[in-house]
């Protein structure tokens, strides 16, 4: 085992712009990175080739143990998430493994090997085509085959994707504590066998106090049904209340999600504009007799941030009325807010009407929990129950669902949010700050306020420069064009200002800022 000493040693170079950071052991071996600030390369991959290099030369033997990235991080001076993906890259390449709770270890070369190839024989297989036989498949089957789905990630900063709030922020410890007091023989004698497919009395009991306690939803717990994954949630609305070919206008830019598990269903888009106030009814009033479902994200769309009015809101839900639409109400992201109060939801203006409501608890504890829900008119509760439970596989697993059920009846969740929300205002207005500062007129944020990310235009650089040099800064970045369904805007941005350290965020706009200007 190699343990790594948390000493570091700079040397900085501004001539060649080059910062030395040294990392010693115990054994006779030293790691030395010097950050390029000039390369094209981020500093993930940069931090990755060092390290492969090493191991290519035998200065790290097979079965080294690396130290965690956190203790890698501390002793470079560099941020944990970059030595993350670092970490992945070698991963990816077979360099080490880290599926253990072990730690993570320099693998033998003839492991190497063997992964890379069985990855090239898979990648081979791919590309020449073990094809299936499609008169064997559903045309849902055969659709899948043939169809392509657009998702709003990137590799480099998974963390990104649909507005996760960083692991840092979990509140790791209190669910530990909590599981642990569920995880006792007396609570599983008291289980029945049968699962109640709609969810556990007790969180869908906790959940119904929650929505009253933080958006003044007053409904009845038995209107609130629980899924694994709040796309479940999507898929099975679709599947009941829509016939293949039927149209659901949806938000554009919006939620990729819902266009993907509509095309899959034969089901037809219908992309409607949005304004400062949210979605144009305006624009829907022109489609009279098409349109069977809305779907729509009127507390924080995605991936604008902007706020529904309440006045679009009462237009919307007269609409709705007047046509006989559905409204699917996703109140996904509107956990945080910074300044203006939540506005009343959909739900609670016309509750028991034509309006579904659903959320998740995604945003502000995956991985420890993906559970979503939606509270629905009570004349749907018979069909939601019989649907689900033909389809079981949405039940979420028990020890979840108490383990949320005291997350929510003791107030720790609430108590959790409050927390880290003032973190992310300080980070939010940080931030901000620091791209104004620096970019000045080159730069312009919308100043929404809510969610963990907000929404920046950059027009005197191409796309492909805008990434690069955030790959290279560590600003986690993401553009705003696989939201489209048509006319996507090309200097469109999306930062998540959650994910830094903010200490860190004054250094990370300027290595932006300073690789924006040598592209």
């Amino acid at each position: 085992m190699v343990n790594f000493i948390k000493k570091k040693g700079y040397t900085a170079d501004s001539h060649s712009n080059f910062c030395h950071c040294q990392v010693k052991c115990k054994k006779p071996m030293n790691i030395l990175f010097a950050v390029n600030n000039n390369s094209v390369e981020p500093i993930f991959i940069q931090l990755a080739n060092t390290i492969a290099a090493l191991i290519e030369s035998g200065k790290l033997k097979a079965k080294t143990r690396l130290p965690s990235s956190r203790e890698l991080a501390n002793s470079l001076g560099l941020s944990r998430d970059t030595v993350v993906n670092a970490y992945r890259e070698l991963n990816r390449l077979a360099y080490i493994s880290g599926a253990t709770t072990k730690g993570t270890f320099v693998l033998q070369r003839e492991e190497r090997e063997s992964l890379l190839e069985q990855l090239s024989s898979d990648l081979s297989s791919t590309k020449t085509g073990i094809k299936m036989d499609e008169s064997k498949l559903s045309n849902l089957g055969r659709q899948l085959l043939t169809q392509s789905f657009k998702h709003p990630s990137t590799p480099s900063f998974a963390a990104l994707n649909y507005g996760a709030i960083p692991r840092s922020a979990l509140p790791i410890r209190r669910w530990r504590e909590l599981m642990q007091q569920i995880c006792v023989p007396e609570t599983f004698r008291k289980l029945e066998y049968e699962p109640n497919v709609l969810g556990r009395a007790e969180l869908r009991k906790a959940i119904a106090a929650y929505l009253f306690r933080s958006k003044g939803i007053d409904c009845d717990w038995r209107q609130v049904a629980i899924f694994s994954l709040s796309a479940g949630i999507i898929n099975m609305l679709f599947k009941l209340l829509l016939e293949p070919g039927s149209v659901v206008a949806v938000e554009d830019p919006g939620y990729g999600a819902v266009k993907n598990i509509a095309k899959s269903l034969g089901i037809k888009l219908l992309p409607v504009p949005i304004d400062d106030q949210g979605l144009s009814v305006s624009a829907l009033k022109q489609h009279k007799g098409q349109v069977k479902m809305v779907y729509v994200t009127p507390s924080h769309h995605d991936p604008t941030g902007i706020i529904m009015s309440p006045a679009r809101r009462k237009e919307l839900l007269a609409w709705a009325d007047e046509n006989n639409v559905w409204i699917v109400e996703d109140d996904y992201d509107s956990t945080f807010y910074y300044g203006t109060a939540p506005h009343q939801t959909l739900w609670s203006m016309r509750p028991d009407a034509n309006v579904i409501y659903s959320s998740t608890f995604w945003q502000i504890l995956y991985p420890l929990a993906t559970i979503g829900y939606t509270v629905v008119p009570k004349n749907l509760i018979p069909l939601l129950s019989a649907a689900k439970d033909l389809q079981t596989e949405g039940i979420a697993d028990f020890t979840v669902q108490l383990t949320l059920t005291k997350m929510l009846d003791e107030g720790h969740l609430e108590k959790h949010i409050r927390k880290i929300q003032k973190s992310f205002a300080k980070k939010r207005i940080a931030l901000i700050f620091e791209l104004k500062r620096q970019l000045g007129s080159q730069i312009d944020i919308r100043n929404d306020s809510a969610g963990n990310y907000f929404v920046v235009y950059l027009q005197h650089w191409s796309k492909a420069t805008v990434e690069s040099a955030a790959l290279q800064a560590n600003l986690p970045l993401l553009s705003t064009a696989t939201y489209y369904l048509q006319d996507a805007k090309a200097d469109e941005y999306l930062i998540n200002f959650s994910l830094p350290n903010e200490e860190e965020i004054s250094n990370i706009v300027s290595a932006f800022v300073s690789a924006l200007n040598q592209a």
